[in-house]
């Protein structure tokens, strides 16, 4: 597993990672690297240590795994702004009083920078008072810090992460989530989760300035939801076609109404023909303990039937107007009319389905 570097822009949220071939790695070849990266130049970089604002001298030399903020100045106009690591040691403080100097007379040479102002504002605060806030901030900064030389201690900070270790805050390798350069605080951590579940053939690689939910494999990629583009595509067609379409269409619907339709009647009717049956050949309605014809099997109601024999009885010329058949018309032998015994269940069982609807 190759050591690596992580780092990041202070201007924006780019992540990068440079590769360290051996333990230790001079700040000078960090700063060629990332200007490499960046396609810059190394002058134009300052690099930091993640959480501090002290510069790094161009030959001191950080362990591999350190989490670094860089500050690019492009097209600024002016020089770089002055380093005072970068100085001789003999000659600090005679610089400090130099600067203090010029800051007092109005005289300075070139334009301060935030960081540089804020610290000249706050020696001479440290001079007219005896309070050191720059130097009480170190401390406090320091003061959960293991002890030994400075190298040491960033050693110590920043270990190795385990092997095949993702942070799952930026996705990228050579650094603990913690010491993530992306995160802004413990608050700002954006954990990513493993696409479980989500077939690799709808997963698409992206960056982290994409909008959309990532995810991060298990060999460091961040992916993102494959968007099936055919469910927005519309299908563009001609007008002949779409005549041709209509016209297909109506005939479809007719030939389905009139398939319908002609199954309907055929139903119907054969429904029909069946209860035609078992109605009473005189009142037309079911037949109320039907009674048989026997010329032609026609149904008849009992209390029609009865009512039929007893005005025939009850008539001057009984004998000569014999009693005919509502179905056929032919006379009707009352001692040969039976009980219909078979239709009589049918027509029970009709009345029972009626009666449940109710």
């Amino acid at each position: 597993m190759v050591a690596t570097i992580t780092f990041r822009l202070r201007s924006s949220n780019h992540v990068g990672v440079i590769d360290v071939p051996h333990r230790m790695i001079s700040c000078r070849e960090i700063k060629e690297a990332i200007a490499t990266q960046l396609s810059g130049s190394p002058e134009e970089i300052d690099i930091f240590i993640s959480g501090s604002s002290d510069y790094l001298h161009p030959e001191e030399e950080l362990p591999a795994y350190t989490v670094l903020e860089v500050v690019r100045h492009v097209a600024s106009g002016r020089p770089p702004p002055r380093r005072e690591r970068e100085a001789p040691a003999g000659n600090s403080s005679h610089q400090r009083s130099l600067t203090r100097m010029g800051a007092k007379e109005g005289t300075a040479s070139a334009p301060l920078t935030e960081e540089e102002r804020l610290a000249q504002l706050s020696e001479a605060v440290a001079a007219e008072t005896g309070i050191d806030e720059v130097g009480g901030w170190r401390t406090r900064q320091t003061r959960n810090r293991p002890m030994g030389n400075a190298i040491g201690g960033r050693e110590s900070s920043f270990l190795p992460p385990p092997p095949n270790y993702i942070c799952h805050n930026c996705g990228k390798r050579g650094h603990l989530i913690q010491h993530c350069p992306a995160a802004k605080g413990t608050k700002g951590l954006k954990l990513l989760s493993l696409p479980t579940g989500i077939p690799e053939t709808m997963l698409v690689e992206c960056t982290m300035d994409d909008p959309a939910a990532k995810f991060v494999t298990r060999d460091g990629r961040l992916v993102k939801r494959r968007l099936d583009n055919a469910s927005f595509t519309g299908v563009v067609t001609a007008a002949a076609d779409v005549a041709d379409l209509q016209r297909e269409s109506v005939t479809r619907l007719k030939s389905s109404k009139e398939g319908h339709s002609k199954g309907l009647v055929d139903g119907e009717d054969a429904k029909a023909t069946e209860e035609s049956k078992l109605l009473c050949g005189w009142d037309k309605l079911l037949a109320k303990n039907a009674m048989k014809a026997p010329c032609c099997a026609t149904l008849l109601c009992e209390t029609c039937f009865n009512e039929r024999v007893e005005e025939l009885i009850g008539r001057e010329d009984a004998e000569g107007t014999p009693l005919l058949c509502p179905g056929c018309n032919k006379p009707l032998s009352v001692c040969d009319v039976t009980p219909a015994v078979e239709e009589r269940k049918i027509i029970e069982s009709l009345y029972s389905r009626k009666r449940g609807r109710k």
